[in-house]
């Protein structure tokens, strides 16, 4: 894969991974107040949604990245190959992944459902950035 058609398949992977999160927002009912990109990448900005809604709408971005990499990877393996490592790298519990978001809302569900108060050391939603 040459660099420029890595750096192609990477930004369409970096976007429809974004979509994913704006698509079940929207399906959710979840309102979506901005998409955008900064320096640490792109980003989308959104209600607070329940706890199972923040969840869905974590695993959307990366779920829509494995998708491709599936659908693709007899089509174009290096779309196939830049979609499966956007989705694998984003569910790598790195401080404010959507892998360290899953976590933090897996835990406050089983807290939930096994009847205790649910306390994280760290807020689940991270201010104006919320996935």
């Amino acid at each position: 894969m040459q660099l420029q058609e890595a750096v192609i398949f990477g930004i369409a992977a970096m976007a429809l991974h974004e979509m994913g999160h704006v698509a079940a927002a929207r399906a959710l009912k979840v309102k979506v107040h901005q998409v955008g990109i900064n320096w640490k990448g792109p980003y989308i900005r959104r209600a607070c949604g329940t706890t199972t809604q923040n969840l869905a709408i974590t695993l959307a971005g990366p779920g829509m990245n494995l998708w491709l990499a599936f659908m693709f990877y007899r089509v174009s393996p290096n779309f196939a190959l830049s979609n499966l490592l956007i989705g694998v790298i984003n569910l790598l519990p790195i401080p404010a992944s959507d892998g360290s978001r899953v976590l933090q809302l897996m835990r406050k569900l089983i807290s939930l459902s096994d009847g205790t108060v649910a306390t994280t050391a760290t807020p689940i939603t991270g201010g104006a950035e919320v996935k």
